[in-house]
């Protein structure tokens, strides 16, 4: 027994470093929390976003963010998707540019700060992008998460079942298409306790449509989009933003959502003013997924949506003009967190009651959500209307 624990503790140390928590009471259960980030962005990008402070091992730079406080960086595992390529493997140029541009715009858009703990080439911020992997759930994204997850619960394996940790998966943008793909492989010990997701994609022709109205002058938005339009807009989105994403370009998000068993928590955020996916893709898959669980006689209870108003793509909640949404955001992940016994902040929870029992929306809501701006219908969201 001894010896057993005594190698669980290192393979605990060696795998998971300890990183420095940020200003959250936590309390309840262990919490592990996974992490789907982004097309272009790796861990510490994503602790960034859901820790206000973390120090990372490569360099021991500390980081600190104005922005959220909804994971435990000590438990928190972020799966690196393969165009991702690490700071050290990085030519100098690459490094000391992407350095430079993520420590000085980067770091003020998302309100993060770098202590001067090492030099600019050496930081991790300097991480750099290969675009010829970029995919969305793809083979090689799942093959990713299926590493992460298979290192993470077989170190908690040798605990005792009542002590194992449960599991929240936080997934954004790219990230989320990843989790849904992967559920239809997942095993049942790999499987979460709770599902996050903010600003996802739901079905990649549905998101070009309106990412199309949405950066086009008024005067060019056709109220119907002829067949070529959306063929040209799947070719280039296939040929310059994502090359290995081909195999999910017919990915049907009704299969996907089928594959969360009914009895996973699942809170979606989006935005209003989210200008690259529309609100509309979550808003699809949250009344699609209530759709699901009541159609198999489960409690469509346990999903979730919150409806941000102004905040912007991926860091909905970065920066001082994001502090409403900031709070919002916080408060109602918390109050989600005690609900369905996952760690927790108290009184982040008690603030965000209010705001979390306001995240169940009746049709007659859902249809205006997916009717709200002053954009050309969309055939997708009047087809789900109907």
């Amino acid at each position: 027994m001894l010896l057993r624990n005594i190698l669980f503790c290192m393979l605990y140390t060696c795998l998971f470093l300890p990183h420095a928590q940020g200003t959250v009471a936590w309390q309840g259960p262990t919490t592990a929390y996974i992490g789907f980030p982004g097309v272009s962005t790796e861990r510490y990008a994503f602790l960034g976003k859901y820790s206000t402070s973390f120090e990372a091992r490569e360099t021991g730079e500390v980081m600190s963010s104005t922005a959220l406080d909804i994971v435990n960086p000590l438990y928190t595992y972020v799966v690196r998707f393969p165009e991702i390529i690490p700071f050290e493997n990085c030519s100098l140029l690459q490094r000391c540019w992407n350095g430079f541009w993520r420590k000085r715009v980067w770091a003020r858009q998302t309100g993060m700060q770098f202590s001067p703990n090492s030099s600019l080439g050496c930081s991790i911020a300097s991480y750099g992008v290969d675009r010829t992997k970029v995919s969305m759930g793809s083979a090689s994204d799942l093959a990713a998460v299926e590493g992460l997850l298979s290192r993470v619960c077989g170190a908690m394996s040798y605990l005792l079942p009542q002590d194992r940790p449960h599991y929240v998966w936080l997934a954004y943008s790219r990230g989320v298409m990843a989790v849904l793909r992967y559920f239809s492989i997942c095993p049942e010990p790999y499987r979460p306790q709770a599902l996050i997701l903010e600003g996802g994609i739901d079905e990649i022709p549905h998101f070009l449509g309106h990412l199309f109205d949405t950066h086009v002058p008024e005067w060019f938005k056709a109220r119907q989009k002829p067949a070529w339009l959306m063929k040209t807009l799947l070719w280039g989105f296939k040929y310059f933003y994502a090359p290995g994403c081909s195999e999910v370009l017919s990915h049907s998000m009704k299969a996907a959502l089928q594959a969360i068993p009914d009895n996973v928590p699942v809170l979606l955020v989006a935005s209003l003013g989210d200008e690259l996916v529309s609100y509309r893709c979550m808003v699809r898959m949250y009344d699609t997924l209530r759709r699901i669980r009541r159609d198999r006689g489960a409690s469509d209870d346990n999903v979730h949506l919150l409806v941000l108003q102004h905040a912007r793509h991926s860091y909905y909640v970065n920066g001082a003009s994001n502090a409403l949404a900031r709070n919002l955001y916080q408060t109602c992940v918390h109050a989600f967190y005690k609900k369905y016994g996952l760690a927790y902040d108290a009184k982040l929870a008690e603030q965000g009651r209010d705001i979390f029992s306001r995240t169940h929306h009746d049709q007659a809501s859902v249809h205006e959500l997916l009717s709200v701006q002053s954009q050309p219908p969309c055939s997708v969201c009047a087809t789900h209307r109907a």
